[in-house]
C-alpha cells in the first residue's frame, strides 16, 4: 500500500484516494486553495528531504524515502511543463503578472 509523506497508508484501496481531488473545482476560491494544498505538501516535502537520516528510511523494500521524494519531483516537473506547453499554445505564457506567492 502506498505511504505519504506523513507514514498515513491511503482510504479505500485506492492508491491515490488521499492525493488527489475528486472532483474539478468549480469556483475559483477552491482552485486558489487546491494550489495551496499542493504549494503546502511540495514544502513539507521539501522539508523532510532536509533530515538525511528521512531520506535513508525505507517506504518499502529497496525504495528508500530518498527515492520516493525524486519521484515525486520527476512527476510535478512533468506536470508543470505540460501546464507550461499548453499556456504556450494558447498564448497565455508567459504570465503577464508574476503569480501570487503564498
Amino acid at each position: 500500500m502506498q505511504r505519504g509523506i506523513s507514514g498515513s497508508s491511503s482510504r479505500g484501496g485506492d492508491p491515490n484516494a488521499d492525493h488527489y481531488p475528486g472532483t474539478v473545482p468549480e469556483r475559483e476560491q477552491e482552485w486558489h486553495d487546491l494550489v495551496r494544498s499542493f504549494l503546502d505538501g511540495a514544502r513539507a516535502a521539501a522539508a523532510y528531504s532536509q533530515t538525511p537520516e528521512r531520506l535513508a528510511v525505507e517506504v518499502e523494500p529497496g525504495v528508500t524515502m530518498a527515492d520516493e521524494l525524486h519521484c515525486v519531483a520527476v512527476h510535478n516537473a512533468y506536470h508543470l511543463g505540460k501546464i507550461v506547453a499548453l499556456r504556450q499554445r494558447i498564448a497565455a505564457w508567459p504570465p503577464s503578472t508574476p503569480p501570487d506567492r503564498p
